[in-house]
Formats: C-alpha cells, sequence, structure tokens
C-alpha cells in the first residue's frame, strides 16, 4: 500500500506562502524589538545619570551650585561631578576613539545635521560609554533668564545614542535629548514641562524630535501608535 506525501509543487507553494508572510510580518517584529530595546536603553539611562547626579549633589551640594565647564574647564567638571558616580564607563575625546566615523554624525527627525560636536580639545562636551554600548554626551553649560522671575539659571544638555556609534543616528529614533537645569537639580526629558500639544509638535517627522524622549516618558516609556517611528 502506497502512503501518501505532500507532492514537490504541494511543498514549494506553502514554502512560498510561508515566505509571504514571513516577509510581511518580519519587519513588524523586528521594528517592536528595536523600539522596546531603544525605550529600556534610554530608560536605564535616565535612571543612571539621575543616580549619578543625587549622589553628586550629596558631596557636592546642589547642581545649581556646581561649577561649570566654562568655569572650571570641561575635564575638570566632569573628573569632578560625573566620574566618581559613573560605573564601568568608558570615555572617550574624539570621534575616532568614541567609533563615529564624524564629529557631527547625527541628524534631526526632519534629516536637517545636527550642530552637536563629539567631545574633543574644541568642544566643552565629555562623550562617555556605558558598558551596554549606550553613548552619553554631557554637553556644555548655557544660560538663560527666566521671563516670570528675573532669575538667571543655567543648564547643560545630555544626549543620548542608546545603541552608540551604529545608525541611524537620529534624533527620536536613537538620539535623544535630556537636560539638567539648576532650576530643577536633576535630569530630565527636554521639553518634559511642556504642553502635550507642543511635545507632540517637536516630536514628529517633519520636526527637529528633541521633545522625543519626553513624549517616550508621558506615553508611560513606551512607545505608542502616534509615535513617529
Amino acid at each position: 500500500m502506497r502512503e501518501k506525501a505532500f507532492t514537490l509543487a504541494e511543498v514549494l507553494i506553502t514554502l512560498g506562502i510561508i515566505g509571504i508572510v514571513a516577509a510581511m510580518t518580519l519587519p513588524a517584529i523586528i521594528a517592536d524589538y528595536r523600539q522596546k530595546e531603544t525605550v529600556s536603553r534610554l530608560k536605564k539611562t535616565y535612571s543612571i545619570l539621575n543616580q549619578a547626579v543625587l549622589l553628586a549633589q550629596k558631596d557636592f551640594d546642589l547642581y545649581q551650585y556646581w561649577q561649570t565647564p566654562s568655569e572650571i574647564g570641561k575635564d575638570k567638571h566632569y573628573e569632578t561631578y560625573w566620574k566618581p558616580y559613573l560605573k564601568n564607563i568608558k570615555i572617550c575625546t574624539t570621534a575616532l576613539s568614541c567609533n563615529y566615523s564624524s564629529t557631527t554624525p547625527w541628524v534631526y527627525r526632519n534629516g536637517t545635521p545636527i550642530e552637536v560636536g563629539i567631545a574633543g580639545s574644541t568642544v566643552l562636551r565629555q562623550g562617555i560609554y556605558l558598558a551596554d554600548g549606550t553613548f552619553i554626551l554631557i554637553g556644555e553649560d548655557n544660560h538663560w533668564t527666566s521671563p516670570t522671575t528675573g532669575q538667571e539659571n543655567h543648564f547643560q544638555y545630555i544626549w543620548v545614542d542608546t545603541n552608540g556609534y551604529k545608525p541611524p543616528n537620529m534624533m527620536g529614533k536613537d538620539f535623544f535629548r535630556l537636560i539638567i537645569a539648576s532650576n530643577t537639580n536633576k535630569v530630565l526629558a527636554d521639553g518634559i514641562s511642556s504642553t502635550e500639544e507642543n511635545i507632540n509638535a517637536n516630536c514628529s517627522k517633519d520636526s527637529n524630535g528633541s521633545y522625543c524622549a519626553a513624549k517616550i516618558i508621558r506615553d508611560g516609556w513606551e512607545i505608542k501608535k502616534d509615535y513617529p517611528w
């Protein structure tokens, strides 16, 4: 008695169907994985930075009283207030030592180059790698005067590249902007105190994407369907 078996044509048709289904679903699975990994690394870095600031403030008073990179130089500023409180890091001082092919490797969501140079002798920024490959760029000091109180405040941008030198190096995809300021004394997502409308306006495909970290946090540390991934 002969046993029934699949013909070669049936096997090929089945494999073809499986291939089509895989081709349709695999990109979504990969995108979902990358989104979750991005959020996980951003959240971890957010926690690490705030823990470092908390410990440093116990030794050196509040951030608002710290000497700025402009006052004491970026190296001494970093060595004093950041390095002792960050574990398992790699310090890099040039684009090459940071594994980037350009001193300004990042772009905004709209494709415009971001004029943020990686740490070096000519800029007051410090680049470091965490053990998981996340790159952090601690910026130079800036100042602004409150329009309501007239008080002068100083702040530093902190940029986070969740997968380091690897592409896409785009704001809101793997590159995010945080901020530490003398009126808050902690690391926050840039724009976190803005309205939902303003955050969405600064985290869209046609924007610079500078408030995308704030959008992720406002959405409960998730990348939701309306996120411009």
